[in-house]
């Protein structure tokens, strides 16, 4: 009988700590918030060194209306002049400002043609005086890569925390992997650069350069959410911008076609607003 009493009571004392262990951790659970966590990259800045000449601003004030050429370093370089490239969609995005802004803008498939005519050895001068042409502006747009160590913790927080992956780094004497869930790793993300140089053909001369970058995840705009960040022998990364659709919420053709969709619209917004700047800054 009183092994039958123990026995009872240690039932009744395993189900009474099973139970506070249980609602422990319910309570634990209901009561941590799950925090959104957050890419954010400084912006790269060199607008202190887009420079125009005097000598352009003063062109351009007095000759309203001047001929110009956008030329794209792509074509030149004998990757085709016209097409889908995203080189190729900045020179017709710049060819617009430019006409809206009043310059006479001359066809950059004919000027590419008489520089080929006129052979290698060419002169601005030269070439002004054949096509009848004042300025060039010339494009360069180049991709940028971005490493990326920490992300925030919050939408507005400043604390970080490094990214860290499960590595292999031993094996225990039976020969079972040892790992480290704590080791280092950084993440490579893309932006976009682009240079416009202004030439002066009669005065033979380079005027103006002017260089401006598109920061992926850009921290004075907010960063970027991260959507999956899987910690193991494949370290996996997702992000996405506040205003796309969640990866996870979508099959993988509708992730590939809305990853596409999303890069043209982030490209053309931020070659329009390099486009927008570079008026400004040539007018101050």
């Amino acid at each position: 009988m009183k092994k039958f009493l123990q026995t009872n009571e240690f039932i009744f004392l395993f189900s009474t700590v099973l139970l506070l262990a249980v609602s422990c951790k319910t309570q634990f659970r209901s009561t941590t918030p799950k925090e959104d966590l957050y890419i954010k990259i400084t912006p790269t800045d060199i607008e202190k060194e887009n420079y125009t000449s005097p000598s352009l601003k003063k062109f351009i004030q007095r000759n309203e209306g001047c001929s110009v050429v956008v030329r794209d370093t792509e074509a030149a370089k004998g990757e085709g002049i016209s097409g889908n490239s995203e080189s190729s969609n900045l020179c017709l995005l710049l060819e617009e400002a430019l006409m809206k802004e009043g310059y006479n803008v001359r066809d950059r498939v004919i000027f590419e043609s008489v520089i080929e005519k006129m052979g290698e050895i060419v002169s601005y001068e030269q070439l002004s005086q054949k096509t009848g042409t004042d300025l060039i502006f010339e494009i360069t747009l180049k991709g940028e890569k971005y490493s990326v160590s920490e992300y925030y913790i919050g939408a507005n927080g400043t604390q970080t925390k490094g990214f860290t992956y499960k590595k292999e780094i031993g094996k225990t004497s039976k020969g079972y992997p040892i790992y480290d869930n704590y080791a280092p790793i950084s993440y490579t993300l893309s932006g976009y650069s682009v240079t416009i140089k202004i030439i002066m053909l009669r005065d033979n001369k380079i005027a103006g350069m002017h260089t401006y970058y598109y920061t992926p995840c850009d921290k004075t705009e907010g960063g970027c959410k991260i959507a999956l960040l899987k910690s193991d022998q494949n370290p996996l990364l997702r992000y996405y911008e506040k205003d796309r659709i969640p990866e996870a919420e979508r099959d993988l053709s509708d992730r590939v076609s809305q990853k596409n969709e999303n890069k043209n619209k982030e490209l053309i917004s931020f070659l329009q607003r390099v486009i927008s700047k570079m008026m400004s800054d040539i007018k101050k």
